[in-house]
């Protein structure tokens, strides 16, 4: 089987342990094989290091909003406009009728 060089693409000796064009030293199939399979392994978790290093900070930050959202350490205001002022009279005015002309009609003397 005719063997070339996988840099250059001279053409190699089937005993030939250096290129003759590159002078790049030739490596058998098997060696070549695990060196791929290892640097193939690399970059996959590499890869896979990156993904759950992103995963995780888009889980942090999902997780700062959240916390952001139920922060309760400022008092809750309420501003008294004019409109409520005016509800919670009608409310009691309601209240008192209700009192003075209903309540003496279902509690008798």
């Amino acid at each position: 089987m005719t063997r070339y060089c996988s840099f250059c693409g001279t053409k190699i000796r089937e005993d030939g342990v250096f290129c003759e064009g590159c002078g790049r030293e030739i490596k058998s199939e098997k060696e070549t094989k695990k060196e791929i399979e290892q640097k193939f392994r690399e970059e996959l978790k590499q890869e896979i290091k990156e993904e759950l290093e992103k995963e995780q900070r888009i889980k942090e930050e999902k997780l700062k909003k959240v916390r952001k959202k139920s922060d309760r350490s400022q008092p809750l205001t309420w501003k008294v406009t004019k409109r409520d002022l005016i509800y919670i009279a009608i409310i009691l005015f309601a209240l008192f009728l209700f009192l003075v002309i209903v309540m003496p009609y279902i509690i008798p003397h």
